[in-house]
Protein backbone atom coordinates (compact mmCIF):
# COMPACT_ATOMS: atom_id res chain seq x y z
CA UNK A 1 0.00 0.00 0.00
CA UNK A 2 1.13 3.84 -0.12
CA UNK A 3 1.55 6.32 2.85
CA UNK A 4 2.80 9.50 3.11
CA UNK A 5 5.22 10.19 5.61
CA UNK A 6 6.88 13.07 7.10
CA UNK A 7 10.71 12.42 7.08
CA UNK A 8 11.73 16.24 8.15
CA UNK A 9 10.62 19.30 8.28
CA UNK A 10 8.78 19.98 4.66
CA UNK A 11 9.97 16.26 3.94
CA UNK A 12 7.22 14.40 2.87
CA UNK A 13 7.88 10.85 1.28
CA UNK A 14 5.31 8.77 -0.57
CA UNK A 15 6.33 5.20 0.39
CA UNK A 16 5.23 1.91 -0.33
CA UNK A 17 4.85 -0.45 2.45
CA UNK A 18 2.90 -3.91 3.44
CA UNK A 19 -0.55 -3.25 4.86
CA UNK A 20 -1.20 -3.41 8.29
CA UNK A 21 -2.47 -7.12 9.74
CA UNK A 22 -5.13 -6.07 12.10
CA UNK A 23 -4.73 -7.44 16.01
CA UNK A 24 -7.69 -8.75 17.44
CA UNK A 25 -10.76 -6.41 18.38
CA UNK A 26 -9.08 -4.08 15.33
CA UNK A 27 -10.64 -3.55 12.02
CA UNK A 28 -8.53 -3.12 8.60
CA UNK A 29 -10.11 -0.21 6.98
CA UNK A 30 -9.43 1.09 3.30
CA UNK A 31 -9.05 5.19 3.76
CA UNK A 32 -10.99 7.28 0.87
CA UNK A 33 -10.80 10.52 1.77
CA UNK A 34 -8.86 12.51 4.40
CA UNK A 35 -9.32 16.32 5.43
CA UNK A 36 -5.89 18.14 6.19
CA UNK A 37 -6.23 20.17 9.13
CA UNK A 38 -4.32 23.03 10.09
CA UNK A 39 -2.69 21.51 12.81
CA UNK A 40 -0.79 18.94 10.05
CA UNK A 41 0.56 21.99 8.28
CA UNK A 42 2.04 23.15 11.72
CA UNK A 43 3.53 19.85 12.00
CA UNK A 44 4.94 19.95 8.30
CA UNK A 45 6.37 23.01 8.72
CA UNK A 46 8.01 22.38 12.03
CA UNK A 47 6.13 24.17 14.78
CA UNK A 48 4.93 20.94 16.58
CA UNK A 49 8.36 19.87 18.30
CA UNK A 50 6.66 17.23 20.44
CA UNK A 51 5.74 14.97 17.49
CA UNK A 52 8.29 12.62 16.41
CA UNK A 53 9.53 11.85 13.00
CA UNK A 54 9.38 9.45 10.82
CA UNK A 55 5.02 10.23 11.15
CA UNK A 56 2.24 9.59 9.21
CA UNK A 57 0.14 12.75 9.14
CA UNK A 58 -3.23 12.66 9.41
CA UNK A 59 -6.78 12.43 11.30
CA UNK A 60 -9.72 13.71 9.69
CA UNK A 61 -10.53 10.33 8.12
CA UNK A 62 -13.23 8.45 6.68
CA UNK A 63 -13.16 5.16 5.03
CA UNK A 64 -14.71 1.27 4.25
CA UNK A 65 -14.31 -1.93 6.19
CA UNK A 66 -12.14 -4.22 4.57
CA UNK A 67 -11.94 -7.13 7.20
CA UNK A 68 -12.84 -6.95 10.98
CA UNK A 69 -11.50 -9.35 13.63
CA UNK A 70 -14.50 -8.89 15.71
CA UNK A 71 -17.74 -9.31 13.18
CA UNK A 72 -18.73 -5.54 13.29
CA UNK A 73 -19.02 -3.63 11.53
CA UNK A 74 -19.08 -5.86 8.69
CA UNK A 75 -16.79 -5.41 5.69
CA UNK A 76 -18.38 -2.65 3.19
CA UNK A 77 -19.41 -0.72 5.87
CA UNK A 78 -18.58 3.11 5.34
CA UNK A 79 -17.20 4.49 8.82
CA UNK A 80 -15.15 7.69 10.20
CA UNK A 81 -12.28 6.93 12.16
CA UNK A 82 -12.45 8.47 15.60
CA UNK A 83 -8.73 9.41 15.87
CA UNK A 84 -8.13 9.89 19.23
CA UNK A 85 -7.01 6.93 22.46
CA UNK A 86 -6.91 6.61 25.97
CA UNK A 87 -5.52 4.53 28.24
CA UNK A 88 -8.81 3.27 29.53
CA UNK A 89 -8.56 2.61 33.32
CA UNK A 90 -7.34 5.93 34.92
CA UNK A 91 -10.00 7.93 36.93
CA UNK A 92 -10.58 10.21 33.85
CA UNK A 93 -11.35 7.13 31.64
CA UNK A 94 -13.09 5.80 34.06
CA UNK A 95 -15.42 8.71 33.98
CA UNK A 96 -15.85 9.26 30.60
CA UNK A 97 -13.33 11.57 29.98
CA UNK A 98 -11.05 9.64 27.85
CA UNK A 99 -10.43 12.92 25.87
CA UNK A 100 -8.54 14.52 29.15
CA UNK A 101 -6.73 11.72 29.81
CA UNK A 102 -2.86 11.96 30.53
CA UNK A 103 -1.62 9.67 27.96
CA UNK A 104 -3.49 10.62 25.19
CA UNK A 105 -3.05 9.65 21.95
CA UNK A 106 -4.28 11.24 18.72
CA UNK A 107 -3.59 9.53 15.06
CA UNK A 108 -0.96 11.75 13.20
CA UNK A 109 0.41 13.27 16.41
CA UNK A 110 1.13 10.48 18.77
CA UNK A 111 0.48 7.48 16.38
CA UNK A 112 0.37 6.91 13.05
CA UNK A 113 -1.82 9.01 10.96
CA UNK A 114 -4.53 8.40 8.35
CA UNK A 115 -2.17 9.42 5.02
CA UNK A 116 -2.45 6.31 4.31
CA UNK A 117 -4.04 3.63 1.81
CA UNK A 118 -5.19 0.90 4.80
CA UNK A 119 -5.19 1.57 8.33
CA UNK A 120 -6.20 -0.94 11.33
CA UNK A 121 -8.01 0.65 14.13
CA UNK A 122 -9.84 -0.94 17.63
CA UNK A 123 -13.32 -1.37 16.01
CA UNK A 124 -14.49 1.19 18.92
CA UNK A 125 -12.85 3.56 16.97
CA UNK A 126 -15.51 3.67 14.02
CA UNK A 127 -18.49 5.20 13.75
CA UNK A 128 -20.73 3.96 10.68
CA UNK A 129 -22.36 6.55 8.51
CA UNK A 130 -25.12 7.18 7.38
CA UNK A 131 -26.14 5.25 4.34
CA UNK A 132 -25.57 7.30 0.92
CA UNK A 133 -23.78 10.26 3.48
CA UNK A 134 -20.82 12.50 1.54
CA UNK A 135 -17.61 10.14 2.62
CA UNK A 136 -15.74 13.64 1.32
CA UNK A 137 -18.01 15.77 2.89
CA UNK A 138 -18.51 13.52 6.26
CA UNK A 139 -14.09 14.27 7.48
CA UNK A 140 -15.46 17.27 8.51
CA UNK A 141 -17.01 15.31 11.66
CA UNK A 142 -13.79 15.28 13.34
CA UNK A 143 -12.94 19.57 13.86
CA UNK A 144 -16.89 20.00 13.92
CA UNK A 145 -16.23 17.56 17.09
CA UNK A 146 -14.13 20.00 18.37
CA UNK A 147 -16.51 23.33 17.71
CA UNK A 148 -19.24 21.25 19.24
CA UNK A 149 -17.62 20.29 22.19
CA UNK A 150 -16.20 23.94 23.10
CA UNK A 151 -19.71 25.33 22.45
CA UNK A 152 -21.56 22.18 25.12
CA UNK A 153 -18.81 23.63 27.64
CA UNK A 154 -20.14 27.32 27.34
CA UNK A 155 -23.80 26.09 28.39
CA UNK A 156 -24.97 29.15 25.72
CA UNK A 157 -28.32 30.11 25.48
CA UNK A 158 -30.27 31.03 22.86
CA UNK A 159 -30.59 34.96 23.43
CA UNK A 160 -26.75 35.31 24.08
CA UNK A 161 -24.15 36.78 21.96
CA UNK A 162 -20.74 35.35 21.60
CA UNK A 163 -17.69 36.43 20.16
CA UNK A 164 -14.84 34.17 19.07
CA UNK A 165 -11.70 35.33 17.99
CA UNK A 166 -9.71 33.78 15.53
CA UNK A 167 -11.69 32.81 11.70
CA UNK A 168 -9.94 29.90 10.92
CA UNK A 169 -11.36 26.32 10.52
CA UNK A 170 -12.22 25.93 14.29
CA UNK A 171 -13.21 29.32 15.09
CA UNK A 172 -15.59 29.65 11.74
CA UNK A 173 -17.25 25.89 12.96
CA UNK A 174 -17.82 27.23 16.80
CA UNK A 175 -19.83 30.17 15.08
CA UNK A 176 -21.77 28.04 12.74
CA UNK A 177 -22.70 25.78 15.33
CA UNK A 178 -23.82 28.51 17.94
CA UNK A 179 -25.91 29.89 14.88
CA UNK A 180 -27.09 26.62 13.27
CA UNK A 181 -27.65 24.55 16.52
CA UNK A 182 -28.19 26.51 19.12
CA UNK A 183 -29.55 30.43 17.69
CA UNK A 184 -26.82 32.35 19.45
CA UNK A 185 -25.66 34.98 17.66
CA UNK A 186 -21.87 35.27 16.99
CA UNK A 187 -19.05 37.86 15.98
CA UNK A 188 -16.01 36.75 15.03
CA UNK A 189 -12.94 38.65 15.58
CA UNK A 190 -9.47 38.46 13.45
CA UNK A 191 -7.35 40.80 12.26
CA UNK A 192 -6.71 38.86 8.89
CA UNK A 193 -9.21 40.93 6.22
CA UNK A 194 -9.28 38.05 4.19
CA UNK A 195 -10.46 35.99 7.24
CA UNK A 196 -12.93 38.80 7.96
CA UNK A 197 -14.29 38.54 4.16
CA UNK A 198 -14.63 34.93 4.19
CA UNK A 199 -16.35 34.90 7.41
CA UNK A 200 -18.90 37.27 5.81
CA UNK A 201 -19.82 35.10 2.94
CA UNK A 202 -20.86 32.55 5.27
CA UNK A 203 -23.37 34.92 6.71
CA UNK A 204 -21.46 35.34 9.76
CA UNK A 205 -20.68 38.56 11.18
CA UNK A 206 -16.91 39.63 11.85
CA UNK A 207 -14.42 42.10 12.39
CA UNK A 208 -10.68 42.78 12.45
CA UNK A 209 -9.93 44.16 15.76
CA UNK A 210 -11.93 43.88 19.33
CA UNK A 211 -12.40 47.24 19.42
CA UNK A 212 -14.67 47.10 16.06
CA UNK A 213 -17.30 44.91 17.77
CA UNK A 214 -20.72 46.70 18.34
CA UNK A 215 -21.79 45.51 21.78
CA UNK A 216 -23.72 48.46 22.71
CA UNK A 217 -27.13 46.50 22.54
CA UNK A 218 -26.42 43.47 25.17
CA UNK A 219 -28.27 43.52 27.98
CA UNK A 220 -26.21 40.54 29.42
CA UNK A 221 -22.56 39.52 29.32
CA UNK A 222 -21.86 37.54 26.78
CA UNK A 223 -19.78 34.28 25.97
CA UNK A 224 -16.65 34.46 24.73
CA UNK A 225 -14.10 31.57 22.85
CA UNK A 226 -10.01 31.89 22.23
CA UNK A 227 -10.02 29.92 19.02
CA UNK A 228 -6.16 31.47 18.53
CA UNK A 229 -3.84 30.09 21.42
CA UNK A 230 -2.02 32.82 22.32
CA UNK A 231 -1.79 35.11 25.58
CA UNK A 232 -2.47 38.32 23.57
CA UNK A 233 -6.24 36.54 22.06
CA UNK A 234 -7.09 35.29 25.62
CA UNK A 235 -5.81 38.46 26.85
CA UNK A 236 -8.45 40.51 24.41
CA UNK A 237 -11.12 38.50 25.54
CA UNK A 238 -10.76 39.44 29.33
CA UNK A 239 -10.36 43.28 28.15
CA UNK A 240 -13.46 42.91 26.37
CA UNK A 241 -17.04 44.73 28.05
CA UNK A 242 -19.38 43.68 28.98
CA UNK A 243 -16.84 41.38 30.38
CA UNK A 244 -17.77 37.68 29.33
CA UNK A 245 -19.65 35.72 31.68
CA UNK A 246 -17.74 32.52 30.52
CA UNK A 247 -14.41 32.17 27.97
CA UNK A 248 -13.66 29.15 26.69
CA UNK A 249 -9.97 28.03 25.72
CA UNK A 250 -10.37 26.20 22.83
CA UNK A 251 -6.76 26.90 20.75
CA UNK A 252 -3.31 25.37 21.70
CA UNK A 253 -1.45 27.84 23.88
CA UNK A 254 2.67 27.87 24.55
CA UNK A 255 3.56 26.34 27.76
CA UNK A 256 5.06 30.04 29.31
CA UNK A 257 1.50 31.65 27.74
CA UNK A 258 -0.57 33.69 30.83
CA UNK A 259 -3.35 36.00 31.70
CA UNK A 260 -3.92 38.37 34.40
CA UNK A 261 -5.59 36.17 37.48
CA UNK A 262 -6.88 39.91 39.34
CA UNK A 263 -8.91 40.89 36.11
CA UNK A 264 -10.49 37.38 36.18
CA UNK A 265 -11.09 37.52 39.64
CA UNK A 266 -12.55 41.17 39.11
CA UNK A 267 -15.25 40.43 36.57
CA UNK A 268 -16.06 37.00 37.66
CA UNK A 269 -15.18 35.57 34.40
CA UNK A 270 -15.65 31.83 34.62
CA UNK A 271 -12.92 30.02 32.61
CA UNK A 272 -12.85 26.52 31.20
CA UNK A 273 -10.35 24.88 28.83
CA UNK A 274 -11.37 22.65 25.78
CA UNK A 275 -9.62 19.55 24.31
CA UNK A 276 -10.93 17.79 21.96
CA UNK A 277 -14.41 15.94 21.91
CA UNK A 278 -16.06 13.22 23.17
CA UNK A 279 -17.12 10.36 21.27
CA UNK A 280 -20.27 11.88 21.98
CA UNK A 281 -19.60 15.01 20.12
CA UNK A 282 -18.37 13.55 17.41
CA UNK A 283 -21.56 11.22 16.70
CA UNK A 284 -23.40 14.19 16.22
CA UNK A 285 -20.71 16.23 13.75
CA UNK A 286 -21.15 12.88 11.71
CA UNK A 287 -24.96 13.15 11.95
CA UNK A 288 -24.88 16.98 11.19
CA UNK A 289 -22.60 16.25 8.20
CA UNK A 290 -25.14 13.56 7.22
CA UNK A 291 -28.20 16.14 7.38
CA UNK A 292 -29.32 19.39 5.01
CA UNK A 293 -27.66 21.29 7.63
CA UNK A 294 -24.73 20.39 6.59
CA UNK A 295 -24.64 22.42 3.52
CA UNK A 296 -23.65 25.20 6.11
CA UNK A 297 -19.99 23.79 7.07
CA UNK A 298 -19.55 22.34 3.64
CA UNK A 299 -18.62 25.93 2.56
CA UNK A 300 -15.67 25.49 4.49
CA UNK A 301 -14.20 22.65 2.04
CA UNK A 302 -11.93 23.51 -1.07
CA UNK A 303 -13.31 22.73 -3.86
CA UNK A 304 -10.63 20.77 -5.54
CA UNK A 305 -9.89 17.43 -4.25
CA UNK A 306 -5.90 16.48 -4.28
CA UNK A 307 -5.27 12.45 -5.01
CA UNK A 308 -2.50 10.47 -2.58
CA UNK A 309 0.09 11.23 -5.07
CA UNK A 310 -0.20 14.69 -5.45
CA UNK A 311 0.52 15.26 -1.73
CA UNK A 312 2.87 17.92 -2.09
CA UNK A 313 0.17 20.05 -4.00
CA UNK A 314 -2.87 20.02 -1.09
CA UNK A 315 -0.36 20.62 1.69
CA UNK A 316 0.17 23.60 -0.24
CA UNK A 317 -2.57 24.65 -0.87
CA UNK A 318 -3.67 24.15 2.83
CA UNK A 319 -1.07 26.06 3.89
CA UNK A 320 -1.73 29.02 1.22
CA UNK A 321 -5.56 29.06 1.20
CA UNK A 322 -7.78 31.52 3.48
CA UNK A 323 -11.43 31.07 3.72
CA UNK A 324 -12.38 27.79 2.77
CA UNK A 325 -9.38 26.18 4.67
CA UNK A 326 -10.11 22.50 4.58
CA UNK A 327 -8.45 20.86 1.62
CA UNK A 328 -9.93 16.74 0.61
CA UNK A 329 -7.10 14.37 -0.20
CA UNK A 330 -8.48 11.11 -2.32
CA UNK A 331 -6.64 8.32 -1.00
CA UNK A 332 -8.26 5.91 -3.67
CA UNK A 333 -8.56 6.65 -6.87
Amino acid sequence: MRQVTLISNHNLQLQEVDPPEPAEGEVLVQTRFMALCGSDVHIWEGQQPNVRRPVVLGHECTGVVVRSTTGSPEPGTPVAIVPMFSCGHCVHCRAGQQHTCPQRQVMGFQRQGCLAEFLSVPAANLLPLAPGQDMALATIFEPLGVAIHAAGLAEPKGDEHAIIFGAGSIGLLVALFLREELGVRASLVDPNPARVDFARTLGLEAVGQPSDLDLGHLTSRPLAFDCVGRAESADAIFSLFPAPRMAVLVGTYDPGASVSLSRLKNCETRVVGSICYSVADLQRGLEIMASPKSDAYAQLVVEKRFELDRFEDAFRTARTTVGATKVIVQMTS
